[in-house]
């Protein structure tokens, strides 16, 4: 988002807005959407990280932990063969310098989400950034049950329990002024119907 400079933004505070006190802002905007599917190498990076015809689901979530600086890490999640894993890998520029290295995460698994919890502060500017932890959180279905549970840990908790087929996760808003945390919220499929729960 762009700021508005102070001559215009006094301008646009008048209560008359004319030609004759030199209050008659207007804006000239073109919106248009590119015609150029990127679909070549000369627009996209390719790197082959897992294959195979077992492969039923995937979830990317990327690691952000300080403030101002660049992402640190990439978690893929991905089902095999009826088995969830996860891999990580430092980030790198180039696609191809990404080495993937398994997690040791391992659970039977029909589909998978992986999110990250954390914070969103404020900078000296006003801006507000997505601060991660340093481990995801790994959620995962397996026979109508959902499971989670924080990367590293041993320790697993159940969101459903029943009739479950399908999550999705995402971290929710938070504010240190507004005083709110919405958490991680857990999208799921039961019995055809989404529903969702707030991990706080």
């Amino acid at each position: 988002m762009r700021s508005i400079p102070s001559d215009i933004a006094s301008k646009l505070a008048m209560t008359k807005q004319t030609k004759a006190n030199s209050a008659d802002p207007s804006a000239s905007i073109w919106i248009g959407r590119p015609t150029t599917p990127l679909t070549t190498d000369v627009f996209l990076e390719k790197q082959a990280v897992l294959t195979g015809a077992s492969i039923t689901d995937t979830s990317v979530a990327v690691c952000h932990p300080r403030q101002g600086a660049a992402n640190t890490k990439i978690n893929i999640g991905y089902i095999d063969g009826g088995v969830a894993k996860v891999v990580t890998a430092a980030v790198k520029t180039k696609m191809s310098n990404h080495i993937w290295i398994d997690s040791g995460f391992s659970e039977n698994a029909s589909a998978i989400s992986v999110a990250y919890d954390g914070t969103m502060p404020k900078d000296d500017l006003g801006n507000v950034e997505f601060v991660t932890e340093s481990q995801p959180w790994v959620f995962w279905v397996y026979n109508g049950a959902m499971y989670a549970r924080k990367l590293g840990s041993s320790t697993t908790v159940t969101l459903a329990e029943t009739n479950c087929t399908d999550v999705s996760a995402i971290r929710a808003m938070w504010s240190e002024v507004g005083g709110f945390d919405f958490g991680l919220i857990v999208f799921f499929l039961l019995n055809g119907t989404i529903y969702y729960r707030q991990l706080i």
